[in-house]
């Protein structure tokens, strides 16, 4: 559920500002959905829009 969510909201981010959009269609960003485990201490990357 947290990683579906995460996956979501970097979709309605990108659906929703057309100043993030642009800035993730040149490069100058990038928009980053991060699932974290705080009990292990790691955190998952879970979906990314735009260079990293």
């Amino acid at each position: 559920m947290v990683v579906e969510h995460a996956k979501q909201t970097v979709r309605r981010l990108l659906d929703s500002s057309r100043v993030i959009f642009d800035a993730v269609d040149d490069y100058s960003t990038a928009v980053i959905a991060v699932a974290y485990r705080l009990e292990e201490g790691r955190a998952q990357l879970v979906s990314a829009s735009g260079v990293l």
